[in-house]
């Protein structure tokens, strides 16, 4: 019956596609990979998903990027219930962003959570936008980038950026880890975060995922 139910609806949301003149490839690829998930991990861990029904108990908070190349999940091999991720362009921690106020509030207060990461990585698509002025004609981009350009202004009171090249990109690996400082710094302006930070019962730690060798090293 489950399977039925499934195909009808992958009919239903392909017809519509169709008929709306968008690829139906992306949401097939979804639907499909959410049945590959419930015949094999869901149905395998059957027991810890229904534990996880009475609710979440997760250890770390982890504020990271949105590039789809750099999820958590994966690069920590954690699973279901052990972390709590907020996602945004540039792992950013801007003190007007109401999403991550509410996500640090809930995760402090409700939850429990005694760490929390700033995590940055390699090759991240908002730092070389920063460094290079790209996304210039963008509405949106260069605002939010905006609580980044400290961490530039930084990197360049200290080094001149290269024309091209791999010094270019080595330079703009260093812009990465120096936005993770700043975001560190932004963090402990919140108030959920400086209260625990004082208590003695949170830890906020910055990491940095390198994508050529696949480990993450920690930046002060």
């Amino acid at each position: 019956m489950g399977a039925k139910r499934s195909l009808t609806i992958y009919l239903v949301l392909f017809s519509l596609l169709v008929c709306s003149g968008v690829s139906a490839i992306g949401i097939s690829t979804l639907l499909e990979g959410n049945e590959k998930f419930v015949n094999g991990t869901f149905t395998e861990e059957k027991e810890q998903f229904e534990q996880l029904l009475s609710g979440q108990n997760p250890h770390t908070l982890i504020i990271s990027c949105s590039d789809s190349r750099s999820a958590p999940e994966m690069i920590f091999s954690s699973g279901p219930g052990e972390l709590f991720v907020h996602r945004n362009i540039g792992n950013i921690v801007a003190p007007d962003d109401w999403s991550l106020a509410t996500v640090l509030e809930y995760g402090i207060k409700h939850l429990g959570i005694d760490t929390i990461v700033v995590m940055g990585h390699e090759k991240c698509g908002a730092m070389k936008a920063l460094g290079t002025g790209g996304g210039d004609g963008d509405s949106f981009v260069p605002g939010w980038l905006a609580n980044s350009a400290p961490a530039l202004s930084s990197l360049l009171a200290r080094s001149e950026k290269p024309d091209s090249g791999e010094d270019l990109d080595s330079w703009l690996r260093e812009l990465e880890k120096e936005n993770i400082r700043l975001q560190l710094e932004h963090l402990k302006t919140n108030p959920d975060v400086s209260l625990g930070l004082h208590n003695g019962n949170l830890q906020i730690i910055g990491l940095y995922w390198n994508m050529t060798s696949g480990k993450v090293e920690q930046i002060g």
